[in-house]
């Protein structure tokens, strides 16, 4: 199906961690300080200028364990992150945090599409049942006026990702179902369709409990928009997300994170911290209920909860 100017993609970058020791906020300054430089700097983008990129805001969830509490932190930003002196200090509460969870997430918005604090990720969405969960999305899902249609959704200025949250929130109230699971069949009842164009969903979910945080990252590659298959190959290579632990001292995190943050990351880290093993996510997959536990995980362990989407 042949896309308008007004639909064309739009690229994203995130990136999610959990870490557990008294080294976390290193490795969390090491992560975001990477990601920053992947919102300026991005060698991966298909189309376009390759720096001063991802410039339409940012924002991130945060949540930390302390010796005797919690608190979390969700900030949203219209300034771009490699321009913006919050981004440098919003987590600077967190440095005796000995447990981390993290997602953020820089905004590329596509021509035409609607600017502003409220469309940028990640969008917080709190349940009837008083479950919270946020939600990052780098791809395009395009038809919007039949989703909110099909959906019952009356709301015409929203995004095609927060009719995404707002899908997932109604599955999830409605039947009962674990967020992630909503997410899960949300995602394959659009990547079933036909008339719905869709570059990509990748997504990083948080569900936010003061003692049982917990992470999904799920890829879903379409390539609606590709017209050669040189262009599906850019467009998957900038689209790959990769699931890497992280060490340095007696602290580890487990990260799921665009290409070009960890290009990034090698390029400026890689004599400091150690990258114990990265997994490059097929193109259609998932990883549920991403906790402290991936953080101790090897290689063949976590390729155990590594599950194919199938549509």
């Amino acid at each position: 199906m042949k896309l308008s100017a007004k639909e064309e993609q739009k690229m994203c970058r995130l990136a999610s961690m959990v870490s557990i020791g008294n080294k976390s906020y290193l490795i969390l300054d090491y992560l975001l300080d990477a990601f920053q430089e992947a919102a300026y700097n991005d060698p991966f983008i298909p189309k376009g200028p390759k720096v001063n990129v991802h410039r339409d805001g940012w924002g991130a969830i945060l949540h930390g364990k302390f010796k005797n509490d919690f608190y979390s932190t969700f900030i949203k930003s219209y300034r771009p992150a490699f321009n913006d002196p919050t981004y440098k200090i919003f987590k600077e509460d967190y440095k005796d945090a000995n447990e981390l969870f993290l997602i953020v997430h820089a905004r590329k918005a596509s021509p035409g599409t609607a600017y502003g604090v409220s469309f940028l990720h990640p969008f917080e969405k709190i349940l009837s049942d008083s479950r919270v969960f946020y939600l990052a999305h780098n791809g395009t899902i395009h038809r919007r006026e039949i989703l909110r249609n099909e959906w019952k959704i009356n709301n015409l200025t929203l995004s095609d990702t927060q009719l995404l949250v707002q899908r997932i929130a109604d599955v999830a109230t409605q039947t009962g179902q674990q967020i992630f699971d909503a997410v899960h069949d949300t995602v394959i009842e659009l990547g079933k369709r036909e008339d719905i164009p869709v570059s990509a969903i990748q997504l990083l979910v948080m569900e936010l409990e003061k003692e049982n945080t917990r992470l999904q990252a799920l890829s879903l590659i379409k390539n609606s928009n590709a017209k050669t298959e040189e262009q599906r190959k850019i467009n998957v290579r900038y689209y790959k997300l990769y699931a890497i632990r992280l060490s340095l001292d007696n602290t580890a995190a487990f990260s799921v994170m665009s290409s070009t943050v960890l290009l990034k990351l090698k390029e400026k880290y890689s004599d400091v911290i150690e990258i114990d093993y990265e997994i490059e996510l097929p193109e259609w997959s998932e990883i549920q209920e991403i906790n402290e536990d991936f953080v101790d995980m090897n290689k063949t362990d976590v390729l155990k909860h590594l599950v194919k989407l199938k549509l």
